[in-house]
């Protein structure tokens, strides 16, 4: 504070804050009492490294938009709900051993084997797409041979094949002609989706 700039014999209090207003309302009780605001700055000085910083820059807005890895992403996620909700949902495990009459172990052979499709659900627990069951509970005749004929061991790439019409098979889902008994109709076009994925 500059010399010469307060009466000699003031004396002087520096509050703030929430003391501020605590000062305020009792400043009353202090007689020849004066409130002054004052503003501190600081000064940059040469040694002062933080005082001539640049402001950061202003991030632009498309930087914060999904790019082409985080759109094919979402496409994905939308390809599977769109292929659970075309297969009519899932069962989980324990629905699976009421349709099918299987112990765990048995119905985990089945996966295992490719004759029984899973694919993970909730909580990374297998869930079973419900397409693939006939009505009398038993999972149709040939999954294993329509994996082997697409030659992935993707389940999401089974379920999609299967659930979706097909143009080679006169707009038919591949899944309903197995639950028909044609599997051979559908193993030939398996195999040339398959050579095309290649």
């Amino acid at each position: 504070m500059p010399s010469g700039s307060v009466p000699a014999g003031t004396k002087v209090m520096i509050m703030g804050g929430s003391n501020l207003e605590k000062f305020r309302t009792g400043l009353g009780k202090l007689g020849k009492s004066r409130l002054v605001k004052l503003r501190y700055s600081r000064l940059p000085r040469d040694d002062d490294s933080e005082a001539t910083l640049e402001p950061i820059a202003r991030i632009k807005e498309e930087a914060f938009q999904p790019g082409a890895r985080a759109r094919a992403l979402l496409r994905g996620a939308q390809a599977i709900a769109a292929d659970l909700e075309a297969s009519g949902g899932t069962f989980d495990l324990d629905t699976v051993r009421g349709l099918t009459h299987l112990t765990r172990q048995g119905i985990h052979k089945q996966v295992i084997e490719g004759r029984l499709l899973a694919v993970p659900g909730p909580s990374n627990r297998n869930v079973y797409p419900v397409a693939q069951f006939r009505d009398d509970g038993r999972p149709v005749e040939g999954l294993k041979e329509v994996r082997q004929a697409l030659g992935t061991k993707s389940s999401w790439m089974l379920l999609n094949f299967l659930v979706n019409a097909e143009p080679r098979l006169n707009n038919r889902k591949p899944i309903d002609l197995l639950r028909a008994g044609k599997l051979d109709a559908v193993l030939e076009v398996a195999r040339r989706v398959g050579v095309q994925g290649a």
